[in-house]
């Protein structure tokens, strides 16, 4: 297959919620899964996650 991409994004309450998945027999075959492909990219971010708003009065 050519010009395919996959993007995967997976959000985590919690480092002990990822260790939790990541134990069981389908955590762990997907693991093997995804390090043992030599094409592509993986990434991990790790941390705190904050949103802003701006509102409307104090933009003006």
């Amino acid at each position: 297959m050519k010009d395919v991409q996959l993007i995967i994004e997976t959000y985590y309450e919690s480092e002990e919620a990822i260790q939790q998945a990541l134990s069981t027999p389908e955590g762990k075959e997907i693991a093997r899964l995804l390090t043992s492909k030599n094409k592509g990219h993986l990434g991990v971010f790790l941390g705190k996650e904050y949103t802003f708003t701006a509102h409307r009065d104090l933009i003006e």
